[in-house]
């Protein structure tokens, strides 16, 4: 009598860890969640992700290195890439983090390069006049937009609010 309980205690213990395992993710679902979470940008359907993925996990087994599986990616043959740089480092970041973690240190040095940030428009100053759009140019004030300090119709040659493009 006294083991009733206890009985109905594992019953109840196994039938929550059998729910929690039928709900587990596997491996592949795992990837395409992460793929699609980081908004990586792939070609073809899931299940040819998961393939090349565990391909480029094999490569890295042939010690194919991070950067020749980049170029593979992001250089193809008949001039039609499968990936941008950055789609490819992160498509791979994804893949080893998912199928193959003992290459991890080999992607965390692939970081992509920071995207540089444009020049910073001179300003012109607030009283400005330039005759013609050489000395806009000459000054780093061109193009002109309606509104701008030295802004002149006359320099906007097509009336767009534009002047000096």
């Amino acid at each position: 009598m006294i083991l009733k309980p206890f009985a109905a205690a594992a019953l109840t213990v196994s039938a929550l860890v059998n729910a929690a395992s039928a709900h587990a993710q596997t491996d592949d679902e795992r990837f395409l969640t992460l793929v699609a979470q980081r908004g990586i940008t792939a070609p073809n359907d899931g299940e040819w992700q998961v393939r090349f993925a565990k391909a480029n996990c094999n490569d890295l087994n042939r010690n194919t290195s991070v950067p020749e599986l980049v170029d593979i990616l992001t250089n193809d043959e008949n001039g039609d890439p499968l990936f941008d740089l950055v789609n490819a480092r992160m498509f791979i970041r994804t893949a080893v983090e998912v199928f193959c973690p003992k290459f991890s240190s080999a992607v965390s040095d692939q970081a992509p390069a920071p995207a540089t940030a444009p020049a910073p428009k001179q300003q012109a100053p607030k009283s400005s006049y330039y005759p013609n759009c050489a000395a806009a140019r000459a000054a780093g004030a061109a193009p002109l937009h309606r509104g701008d300090p030295g802004y002149s119709s006359s320099l906007d040659r097509d009336g767009d609010g534009i002047a000096c493009e």
